[in-house]
């Protein structure tokens, strides 16, 4: 579960910014709160947040942040693209280095993992891990420049000599989470722990996200109810065959899918030797979902996804359902996944989306993580989900930006209102910033042109 997360000299965030899942005093909504114990300390954490602000306001760069910070621990600073990723608005934020904090709690302990950087050189600075919550913070290891402090304690000695091979071998842009964490040590587990829980708990959802929609299409008998209850008309996903050189996309495009997708069900059948069930991928092609497996003679066949809809006889392609059918056959899965223990980010829950189907989703986050150590982080616009009968509080968080500061947030639980105070009113009359300063735009007397 994430406890806080801190960023500074990022896009938008200039000052260091702090975000928190750690419950205030509000009374109402207990089930929204998990309770912790720690070596010293309780800790209460919530399961839901809501990030309001205006366009522009920097929402967007919040999330931003996150996955840029869980693309350098997962994949290094190599292959990432780091020109103008510092707050713009400053000439000197250039070279000033950009910070990157989270605390998290993992297997009934806490931990603080960040590093900052130099993103014009693309060179580590520090980076460090403690583990928390305890009556004094562990070191687990810390980095300043090329010197390292290293606890190892539990380590045996054949592991001592890999670390120190490692850290001597260690590049300027590169993170030690990420060298280690995928490394096979014996004794440093709590470094792949923490590694993995970013690799495969902390899951992030943009607008244009398309990462889950086959397994929207693999799960689809169970999912399907979803499409019931959200008022969508799909009752059904027809198969229509295509042979892989039938495929509308150039041929050299066409010849490397075919060859990693031949790669990928050959490493999987490889682990599936004991299983009977097929070796099959979903891939999108010209925004169209596929599902391609091998036929008996290993040949590869591509079968297009259409759906069928009740009171039609004929079949529908993915590409001719509305934008708001396609965004919820991504997001729909997020509510089987988020049951296992997952921290999940949704970036503008409501594109495309009926106001009453982003309230109803979002019902449905609740009742899926109830009795689940799992959280979700939603930035939105949509204003009627603030109502304090059904969030908290402190579940409420702002965006504001300013020139001079750049983008901050800013919790509901910050400002002095009462348990029945109308809030989405409130805050669409501006009580608490985060919504656009519209002015008279004025008409200038321009001639019509009759040509234009």
């Amino acid at each position: 579960m994430l406890i806080r997360f801190n960023v500074e000299n990022f896009l938008s965030f200039y000052k260091k910014s702090e975000f928190s899942m750690i419950a205030g005093t509000t009374r109402n909504l207990k089930d929204h709160v998990e309770n912790l114990k720690l070596e010293s300390e309780e800790l209460k954490l919530l399961k839901g947040s809501f990030i309001y602000g205006a366009n522009g306001s920097g929402k967007s760069n919040f999330i931003k942040s996150i996955e840029f910070a869980r693309e350098c621990i997962i994949n290094g600073l190599e292959g990432i693209n780091t020109v103008g990723k510092t707050y713009r608005l400053n000439k000197l934020s250039e070279n000033n280095l950009s910070e990157f904090e989270f605390e998290i709690i993992l297997q009934e302990k806490a931990y603080a993992y960040g590093f900052n950087l130099n993103l014009l050189k693309k060179e580590i600075n520090e980076e460090w891990l403690y583990e928390i919550g305890c009556k004094n913070d562990i070191l687990i290891y810390k980095r300043v420049g090329n010197k390292f402090e290293i606890n190892k304690n539990e380590l045996n000695e054949k592991d001592k000599l890999r670390l120190d091979v490692y850290l001597e071998n260690l590049k300027p842009d590169e993170l030690i989470l990420s060298i280690i964490g995928r490394s096979n040590f014996e004794k440093i587990n709590i470094y792949s722990k923490i590694f993995n829980w970013f690799n495969d708990d902390l899951i992030i959802i943009t607008p244009n996200t398309q990462e889950f929609l086959g397994m929207f299409f693999i799960d689809f008998d169970n999912l399907k109810k979803y499409l019931k209850g959200f008022d969508i008309s799909i009752i059904e996903k027809i198969f229509i065959d295509k042979k892989m050189d039938e495929l509308e996309i150039p041929d050299n495009i066409k010849i490397k899918l075919s060859n990693d997708i031949a790669k990928f069900l050959r490493e999987d059948q490889q682990e599936k030797k004991k299983s009977k069930g097929a070796t099959k991928i979903h891939v999108n092609i010209n925004n169209s979902p596929y599902e391609i497996e091998k036929d008996s003679e290993n040949n590869l066949i591509a079968k297009e996804i259409k759906f069928k809809h009740k009171s039609s006889d004929g079949t529908f392609s993915y590409r001719e359902e509305s934008d708001g059918t396609k965004r919820l056959l991504e997001l729909i899965p997020i509510l089987k996944i988020i049951k296992c223990n997952k921290v999940v980010l949704i970036d503008e829950l409501e594109r495309s989306l009926h106001p009453i189907l982003v309230k109803a989703y979002v019902d449905e986050m609740y009742k899926s993580i109830k009795n689940k150590k799992s959280q979700f982080i939603i930035t939105t616009h949509e204003s009627r989900l603030i109502d304090l009968d059904d969030i908290r509080r402190d579940e409420i968080w702002f965006c504001l930006n300013d020139e001079k500061n750049g983008s901050n947030l800013k919790s509901l639980n910050e400002y002095n209102i009462r348990s029945d105070y109308k809030a989405d009113k409130g805050y669409l009359l501006g009580r608490f910033g985060g919504i656009p300063e519209i002015v008279p735009i004025v008409e200038e007397n321009i001639p019509c042109d009759e040509n234009a």
